[in-house]
């Protein structure tokens, strides 16, 4: 990596072979895993009292001036420029839409199935590595997928009564999410990772402003303002660890480890809320992490296998 914040082309290109880019890509994923649950904790506790779109705006704003002041600081935002590309248009316009429709939900659903719904994102990067980004995907991790997207079934649970349009609103924004990541793949090496967050928390900014003639903001409390300002930290720690992560290594090596998240969400579930999901939401919530183990161990196999006919 370039002292400028830029990521090399070598850099991206090696970081399918390199171990330790692996590692740092699968520890970087680990820590974006915890910082979204802590964020996503403080949203679902202020939403209880403030419109979506309000804790939305309040969230993104912050973390758009923190990243954008300490950026422009250390000089990371020099080569702002190169991130303007139509991948990340792409990466923006779909960063607000999923941040929409997963706060709606989050406000309205059990936190830890909401985090079970997300987690199929591990397994929808894997598929849309191979369809978009050209890595190798064979058939046991395609079974996987449809393990994954099982145990997603059985978390939302089509045709009974738990099953409504926030399910459908958080399978929505997992989806949104996978372009959002798949796009982050495409943009440009030498894009500065501080400016990628900067336009990404800009564009929420922005879209979570129509809000305000749909629904009635109102002036928050000290404990709901130091709830959003909380979750905009984490939130930005979180796409830095996340965007880090992506372009450190292979996006099919570092997908599985999303599931760290469901740890998080089952604790902070109980501790907050005192919620325990049922029987069928721990029997789709274990499907989903069952297949984002295997594809992970299944591409250590196969790293493995080529680095022996390597040498």
């Amino acid at each position: 990596m370039a002292v400028d914040g830029t990521v090399s082309a070598a850099d991206v290109e090696s970081s399918a072979v390199n171990p330790a880019n692996t590692a740092r890509g699968i520890a970087f994923m680990m820590g974006a895993t915890l910082m979204f649950c802590l964020a996503d904790t403080l949203m679902k506790l202020s939403a209880a009292v403030l419109p979506t779109t309000e804790t939305m705006f309040v969230r993104s704003l912050v973390a758009t001036l923190v990243v954008g002041a300490g950026a422009s600081y250390m000089g990371k935002l020099n080569h702002w420029r190169f991130a303007i590309t139509h991948a990340m248009a792409i990466r923006a316009g779909s960063d607000a839409s999923a941040s929409l429709l997963f706060q709606s939900a989050l406000a309205r659903m059990p936190f830890a199935d909401i985090m079970g719904v997300a987690q199929l994102q591990s397994l929808s990067l894997t598929a849309g590595s191979a369809l978009f980004l050209g890595e190798q995907v064979g058939w046991r991790r395609w079974s996987a997928v449809t393990v994954g997207l099982i145990g997603g079934l059985l978390i939302v649970k089509p045709g009974s009564s738990a099953f409504n349009w926030w399910a459908i609103a958080a399978v929505g924004a997992m989806m949104l999410a996978t372009t959002r990541e798949i796009a982050t793949r495409k943009i440009p090496a030498r894009a500065p990772v501080p400016a990628i967050m900067v336009i990404s928390s800009a564009v929420v900014t922005m879209a979570s402003l129509p809000g305000a003639v749909f629904q009635q903001w109102a002036a928050p409390g000290k404990s709901e303002l130091a709830m959003m300002i909380g979750a905009g930290f984490f939130s930005l720690c979180g796409q830095f660890c996340m965007i880090s992560s992506i372009r450190s290594a292979e996006l099919s090596v570092v997908a599985p480890f999303r599931y760290f998240a469901m740890i998080w969400a089952l604790l902070l579930g109980y501790g907050v809320w005192q919620h325990i999901p049922d029987t069928l939401s721990l029997l789709g919530i274990a499907a989903i992490a069952a297949a984002g183990i295997y594809t992970f161990r299944r591409e250590q196999l196969l790293q493995n296998k080529r680095r022996s006919l390597t040498n």
